[in-house]
């Protein structure tokens, strides 16, 4: 297979010499712009095929829509991969394919619009400029809050106001596009998916498997995937060094067991489970992001000072990626205030 030789580096010395001296910059070549539509058709073929399984078994219809949620999710990290080049060398490219397989079919921001703020102002939860601060402020997911609190915004999306606020959100974004070009392909491609689901399974088909897990489902799994990623609320300090900067602000987080899987599968895939590893070698092909995370798990024991180990619960003495969080934002009764 032609994406096997990502793993070229067959020796260990090779990765250690590499990251240690900061040289690891594998460029992508030319012929994954042509192989670069292949994982988005992959995760569509996965979607066809769950919704084709949910008409012959109408009873895995929730199932399916699980699913296809988690697949939904899988195109948004693909999307995210490819701005970063890490799909394919043409950023130009990436985008066309992010709008056309994923941006477009479910009502998200045209990537003309989506590239200008996550480049300008996504500065790893640093300051309100960040939009995903933003998305924390307009709910009040912030230090100082009370437990019941913070399990509301852990599950926003799923509630009543957090439904309307995705469907609101989503209207308006089926009107952003670059230009009235794009605004046509998007009304093309989302009858299209509409009336493809419809064939394959009737309204239960596009209910359960396009509206249930694309504007319900799909937005809790990228949510919680937003809140888990980074280290939200740290006290912040200019750093230059932007390596201090990322360790500083990001942890390494693993997902063991079956329970593991299934977490990294829904809500981190696509190497999402390795976002600092990404936030560190932010052009690194998808495919590498395992290997790079192994990798300065060995070399740098930096790397490793704020770990934490699963998502909501912990096998270990290491926080889970929520608790920490949840430590920063409850009020503690007996201070109160915040647990810093």
């Amino acid at each position: 297979m032609y994406y096997s030789r990502y793993f070229k580096f067959n020796k260990k010395i090779d990765w250690i010499k590499a990251l240690q001296n900061k040289k690891f910059n594998y460029r992508l070549s030319n012929i994954d712009n042509w192989l670069s539509f292949l994982p988005f058709l992959w995760i569509w073929i996965d979607i066809i095929v769950s919704i084709i399984l949910m008409s012959t078994y109408q009873y895995i219809f929730i199932f399916s829509g699980l699913f296809i949620a988690g697949r939904f999710r899988a195109l948004q990290e693909l999307t995210h991969i490819g701005m970063h080049q890490g799909l394919c060398v043409s950023r130009k490219l990436a985008m066309k394919q992010a709008n056309f397989f994923f941006q477009y079919p479910l009502f998200k921001i045209d990537m003309h619009y989506r590239r200008k703020s996550h480049f300008r102002h996504h500065f790893t939860n640093y300051d309100e400029q960040d939009p995903n601060i933003q998305d924390f402020l307009n709910i009040g997911f912030v230090p100082n809050i009370s437990q019941k609190k913070f399990v509301y915004c852990l599950f926003y999306p799923l509630m009543p106001l957090g439904v309307f606020n995705t469907v609101k959100n989503s209207c308006k974004y089926f009107f952003k596009n670059k230009n009235r070009a794009g605004l046509l392909l998007r009304v093309i491609v989302c009858l299209s998916v509409i009336v493809l689901f419809y064939q394959l399974a009737g309204l239960s088909g596009v209910f359960w498997g396009y509206l249930f897990p694309g504007f319900i489902i799909y937005p809790w799994l990228a949510w919680i995937a937003q809140v888990a990623e980074h280290r939200w609320f740290v006290p912040q300090t200019r750093i230059v060094d932007r390596v201090v900067y990322e360790y500083a602000n990001g942890r390494v987080t693993d997902y063991p067991g079956i329970i593991g899987a299934f977490v990294r599968g829904l809500i981190f895939p696509c190497g999402d489970s390795y976002h600092l590893a990404h936030s560190l070698y932010i052009n690194a092909h998808w495919l590498l992001l395992n290997k790079i995370d192994r990798t300065l798990k060995e070399i740098d024991p930096a790397y490793m000072i704020h770990s934490s180990e699963g998502l909501f619960f912990s096998r270990s003495n290491k926080p889970s990626a929520l608790s920490e969080l949840k430590e920063r934002l409850v009020c503690s009764v007996e201070e109160g205030g915040y647990n810093a």
